[in-house]
């Protein structure tokens, strides 16, 4: 069975630094030519370490992809508060030097961060088309509630590109909508956030909603990117093609923890798009993403999936595999998926691909079957069978079909 590792996510510690006196912008700089600056760091008391989850020990029967629980970086420290007088946007480099970048996210300007820091937003709807480029940096809204801080799309390029092998981003406690690609772009992927070249991003209580791109309506992972998120909730993003909230090309991984996801679209894959990248879902909600051609939920094309404490309900394909569209490798464990429609099944699975591995799975009111397995016998056969499983089933599909364990 193939075995995708995730490549290591070091996710980035606190980016305050002590402040340094009398320190000013070096002449000419962008910052310097574009915003107001030199405003003083406040004071404010250190924030609390956050602590480090429990790892996940993997279970006997290996699953396709082995992505531990990454390990929470230390918060940092709030660079003001939403009390503050003229409370605004600033970003504290790692000197402790504050820029006020208010303006710009007024106004919707290109903002380009290629130094180490803190972008704070306090409440409120603000314009971003932001890049960060090698740096590592922590976005975060001040609100008492993600839903308080919104990242609103330009129109002219989506809110978040994220980009280079030195890039560490968080993204915290902010809501990225009604962002994005406009068409004929160089990169029309990824409507509300893409990261690539080898980049790092932690997303933690933040929501996508209302994002719509080519491919990957929410996010695009290309180009050997690492994504984590928890806490988080997808809705009502849309994809002309692949992935209705994320699209991961064959060099990237993404794992998902505690999220939701709502009413996403696409041609196929409502929700995921794995183009022979890797996938972790754990303790997930899915719900009323649909499809007009293959694959409600998710579309693995020559990828490695593995699903853990999942539930699916509601979702459609046209064509074929109502929740899930499988060619490649797929363990799902503890699922449960109620009322997929489809021509087909719930799931549709290309035996000559990789194998399919069920785990105390529970199919409700699925018609007209759950699992239908095409290429039973291998590469050059068109032979069939659907299956139908008690609640609760462990099963294994190849080649020869599939057997209940």
């Amino acid at each position: 069975m193939l075995r995708v590792s995730w490549i290591g996510v070091a996710l980035i510690a606190g980016c305050s630094a002590e402040k340094v006196d009398d320190t000013t912008p070096e002449q000419g700089s962008e910052q310097e030519r574009t915003y107001d600056t030199g405003v003083a760091p406040p004071e404010t008391d250190p924030g609390e370490d956050s602590t480090e989850p429990d790892s996940t020990e993997p279970d006997s029967t290996e699953p396709v992809l082995d992505v531990p629980l990454a390990q929470r970086p230390d918060e940092p420290e709030h660079t003001q508060s939403a009390e503050d007088d003229g409370c605004g946007v600033r970003f504290t480099d790692a000197r402790g030097v504050v820029w006020d970048y208010t303006d710009a996210f007024t106004e919707g300007a290109p903002v380009l961060l290629e130094d180490d820091g803190v972008l704070a937003f306090c409440p409120g709807e603000w314009l971003a088309q932001i890049t960060v480029r090698d740096a590592e940096v922590t976005i975060m809204g001040l609100g008492d509630d993600r839903s308080e801080t919104r990242l609103l799309g330009t129109g002219e390029d989506r809110v978040l590109t994220l980009e280079g092998p030195e890039l560490r981003v968080n993204l915290r406690e902010l809501v990225v909508e009604r962002s994005e690609v406009p068409g004929g772009s160089a990169s029309p992927d990824g409507g509300g956030l893409w990261c690539g070249d080898g980049a790092t991003v932690d997303i933690r209580g933040a929501a996508f909603a209302g994002n719509r791109a080519r491919s990957g309506g929410a996010i695009a992972a290309e180009s050997g990117c690492h994504v984590r998120v928890e806490a988080t909730l997808f809705t009502a993003n849309d994809a002309t093609n692949e992935g209705g909230a994320v699209r991961i090309d064959e060099t990237s991984a993404v794992a998902v923890y505690r999220a939701s996801f709502t009413d996403n679209r696409a041609r196929d894959g409502g929700v995921f798009y794995v183009s022979g990248g890797a996938l972790l879902m754990e303790e997930v909600n899915l719900e009323n993403n649909h499809v007009t051609y293959y694959g409600g939920a998710l579309v693995n094309d020559h990828g490695a999936v593995e699903i853990r404490e999942a539930t699916f309900v509601n979702h459609s394909a046209v064509q074929l595999g109502g929740v899930l569209y499988n060619l490649g490798e797929a363990v799902l464990s503890d699922v449960t998926i109620d009322t997929a429609v489809d021509r087909n099944s719930a799931i549709f699975h290309y035996a000559a691909h990789g194998d399919l591995q069920g785990d105390s799975v529970t199919f409700i009111d699925v018609a007209p079957a759950d699992v239908f397995v095409f290429g039973i016998g291998g590469w050059s056969s068109a032979a069939s069978e659907v299956y139908d499983f008690a609640p609760g089933a462990s099963f294994t599909c190849d080649t020869e079909g599939c057997i209940e364990r």
